[in-house]
């Protein structure tokens, strides 16, 4: 128990699992906590004159059933692991802590989503600014960045890490904490050994990346050190030094990539669909045709961070069309690519100690299917991919492989049955001695039948026993001294013997057995230490592939869907010839009704007014998501696509609130809006829809035609995409140049209203929201009640005007009755009919 309290004591905020004989057992706290959240039975231990402790256990070979459980529910787990052999320390078993599991750090488990990625992120927030570090185990991508720290949550939202560690300083600050808690599903932790790597980043990063500059990697600033030091601190503490896998660190050039904030991922159902948060609905899961969990990742890393140079974006919309020209090439790569794994997770498996041989296997395989996608490419002379000496690192650690590793190996590694006996000369002696006293088992049960008189005795072995002579219960009667029989084991229907004969063998046996397992772990751990070393390689290929797959998928889309190559232009013009909603269009099909856009930088400012239900927000949406699929080096839904080279798509969309933080759906709003006219630039597009509808209507009114005067006035020249049942703004369009007015296409039938989805020139003065209330199934009684009241607020309205006029007209009469005209000059009159006019335009 003293180990136990010792090693609990260096972890304190983990669960610890700790290995007695083939259980992990947990004590204490952790037994209780364990009990409840694996539901297993709470059970006691006497501890001296302190009398008993809580305990619970799992067995060894099924830990990876109930870790998962436990870091869902929010807890950090520690596994204390044998380190020597109970037979050679019996009073004294050597345990270590071989790995600490964490949210962000699972590899195992049915819980983990291989196509998404896992990661840690370490955050450092300055007075301003907020230093970020983003890691993920299973891969290696290490990445950095600083940025200012209103945009925390957006840089958050891109990598969705599983956990964020911070200093205990940090963790400490109610203020800190505070900002946060506005991202949800957030596991947030101190690492306590912050301060020390803190101390060492410079240091420490030079000796795990083998340099003696970070310059190579973009790392000048002391708090980008700092933080990237810290985040490989904290691998190195969860994995115990296991991290050679990842062999670089890179810093976040955000001038490379077009910006996307948390409103816009979630607004544009990226990866979520809004009404039910389900993945089913977003764009991601239209647009995915990726074959590998290593081609998901990357093909979601490529969504959530488009290219804003136009020679990246170029060349992955020329690869594309490679495979759209070259069909029967695309359907072979695929073919292949489907029976490629994950062989980035295979190998951070292997470099944490937490592979076995089947794993070996799988990556073997998984590597001369690679090769194939290589050939496949090289006959058509494609040269796009990095595909040099990619071909030897497989062909070396297939080999390898091959040579030492059984096709169908055990997947316990310290059990055997996983090294090929002819490659290693040692091993095959032993498996002979081992198999020698095998048959020889099988002789001696022969001999001894003849030789006691008893034709059902059975000689027989397991591992808890050993050897031994099997008699049942009325045969043991016949058993002589002479036989030199020993009892060994008394069961309910027979006796087990052993004799100094059976002795030996089992000496000879378990002792070639044990050594057979000890050299199959040995040579097992050789080959995975020779597969380590060639792992940036190896990460290569993985890499190479999981571009192939992203390109391949756009391919698929663009055949299937029908989509264009877009032609990207550093031109202020948008061109879109028939586009359409790539998620409406996957659930509607044939039904679905494409939209066109023409805009220049001198009218590139539409105003789209018309009634709910006839697709505004469908079509504004849709230019958004195309502009941001052109910039990702998708093809676009469309006949014909030309697309600014943009840096940011903003948008704001729709009535939520954050009632939580203490916004109101007006708010929240204005907030976004906020945002977004401090942040707009000329290569921006920006999609309103239904701006000032959270408040009153004149209030509302008066917001959006100000926003809407002021984005066309911007000395920047963004595209903007503004959505209102203000119709009221149409008359913006004769104001200003910038803004061209647009409609839904509504008809009506005996007496329905009929939204033909269609964008057409000019805006409309109705909203047909009663229309809309009877065919959304609103009862007719209050429908009919409506088309009276507003039957009635019309004609107040025009009441109020006539009265208007009809004051004006009696009050201009009268002036007119008083003036004594003998008096007046030509000159004076003109003047005061001039004055009366002013007044009635005033």
């Amino acid at each position: 128990m003293q180990q136990y309290m010792e090693m609990k004591a260096q972890y304190p905020d983990c669960i610890l699992f700790f290995r007695l004989g083939d259980f992990y057992e947990l004590f204490l706290e952790d037994a209780k906590i364990g009990s409840h959240v694996l539901g297993i039975t709470l059970t006691r231990r006497a501890r001296g004159k302190d009398g008993t402790i809580p305990m619970c256990g799992v067995p060894y070979h099924a830990i990876e059933m109930y870790i998962p459980r436990l870091v869902e529910a929010g807890y950090k787990i520690a596994i204390a692991e044998q380190i020597s052999d109970p037979k050679d320390t019996p009073n004294l078993v050597i345990r270590k802590v071989i790995r600490v599991i964490t949210a962000g750090t699972l590899l195992d488990g049915r819980s983990v989503n291989e196509r998404e990625s896992s990661f840690v992120c370490a955050a450092c927030v300055q007075k301003k600014d907020v230093t970020l570090g983003f890691a993920d185990i299973a891969t290696g991508q290490f990445v950095i960045t600083s940025v200012p720290i209103e945009q925390l949550v957006d840089v958050i939202h891109q990598y969705s890490p599983k956990e964020i560690i911070l200093s205990p300083e940090q963790y400490n600050s109610p203020k800190l904490l505070g900002v946060f808690s506005l991202i949800s599903h957030l596991n947030i932790a101190p690492f306590l050994e912050w301060s020390t790597w803190n101390d060492r980043a410079d240091q420490a990063l030079k000796d795990h990346f083998q340099v003696s500059s970070l310059l190579g990697f973009g790392l000048e600033a002391e708090n980008e050190i700092a933080i990237a030091g810290v985040l490989l601190g904290y691998l190195t503490y969860t994995q115990q030094g296991n991290v050679t896998h990842i062999k670089s660190v890179d810093r976040i050039n955000d001038s490379h990539f077009l910006s996307l904030d948390a409103t816009t991922i979630e607004s544009l159902e990226l990866f979520r669909s809004t009404m039910d948060k389900s993945s089913e609905g977003s764009l991601f899961a239209v647009i995915d045709k990726t074959l590998t969990a290593m081609g998901t990742r990357l093909l979601k890393d490529w969504l959530i961070h488009p290219l804003a140079e136009l020679k990246p974006i170029n060349q992955r919309h020329t690869d594309a069309l490679f495979f759209v020209q070259h069909p029967a090439l695309l359907a072979d790569v695929r073919k292949v690519m489907n029976e490629i794994v994950d062989i980035e997770r295979l190998l951070a498996k292997l470099s944490v100690n937490i592979g076995n041989a089947r794993d070996l296997v799988s990556l073997r395989d998984a590597l001369e299917r690679c090769e194939k996608v290589f050939e496949l490419i090289k006959k058509y002379r494609w040269e796009s991919f990095d595909m040099a000496d990619l071909p030897g690192s497989t062909i070396t650690a297939t080999q390898l492989i091959s040579q030492w590793i059984l096709d169908d190996p055990r997947g316990i590694t310290k059990e055997g049955g996983m090294i090929r006996p002819e490659a290693d000369a040692e091993l095959a002696e032993l498996k002979r001695i081992f198999t020698d006293t095998t048959g020889w088992l099988a002789e001696f049960e022969i001999a001894e039948r003849e030789r006691t008189g008893i034709p059902t005795l059975k000689v027989g072995e397991n591992s808890v026993f050993g050897f031994y002579i099997e008699v049942s219960k009325a045969h043991a009667v016949a058993i002589k001294t002479e036989h030199g029989y020993e009892r060994k084991q008394t069961l309910v229907n027979a006796e087990r013997y052993i004799t100094a004969e059976l002795k030996e063998k089992e000496r000879i046996a378990l002792t070639a057995r044990e050594s057979i397992f000890a050299r199959e772990f040995h040579l097992f751990e050789h080959v995975v230490k020779q597969i380590i070393e060639k792992v940036s390689a190896l990460q290569r290929v993985a890499h190479v592939i999981a571009q192939i797959d992203c390109v391949t998928s756009l391919s698929q889309l663009a055949l299937e869907k029908k989509y264009v190559q877009p032609t990207m232009t550093s031109d202020r013009v948008m061109s879109i010839r028939n586009g359409r909603h790539p998620v409406v269009e996957h659930f509607l099909g044939n039904a679905f009704v494409p939209n066109s856009t023409d805009l220049t930088e001198q009218q590139r400012f539409l105003l789209l007014t018309g009634p709910n239900m006839a697709g505004k927000s469908t079509y504004i949406r849709q230019v958004a998501l195309i502009v941001l699929l052109a910039h990702m080096g998708s093809f676009v839904p469309a006949d014909h696509a030309i697309i600014p080279l943009s840096d940011r798509i903003f948008s704001r969309i729709g009535a939520s609130d954050a009632l939580h933080k203490g916004l109101s759906t007006f708010m929240v709003e204005m907030t976004e809006t906020a945002r977004i006219l401090r942040n707009v630039t000329d290569r921006s597009v920006v999609i309103f829809d239904e701006i000032g509808r959270g408040t009153g209507t004149l209030d509302g009114m008066s917001i959006a035609q100000a926003i809407a005067e002021y984005v066309a006035t911007l000395p920047t020249h963004p595209f903007i995409f503004f959505a209102t049942h203000y119709h009221e703004l149409a008359e913006l369009a004769g104001k200003f140049s910038a803004i061209k007015n647009g409609s839904m296409a509504v008809s009506m039938h005996k007496g329905q209203v009929i939204f033909l989805r269609t964008l057409q020139e000019g805006s409309t003065d109705e909203s047909y929201g009663i229309e809309v209330a009877k065919q959304a199934g609103i009862p007719s009684v209050v429908t009919r009640r409506a088309d009276q009241i507003k039957r009635e607020m019309k004609l107040v309205a025009l009441r109020k005007i006539e009265m208007i006029d009809e004051s004006d007209s009696q009050k201009f009469m009268g002036e007119l009755l008083t003036l004594n005209l003998d008096d007046l000059t030509p000159k004076q009159a003109w003047k005061k009919l001039e004055e009366i006019q002013e007044n009635k335009k005033t």
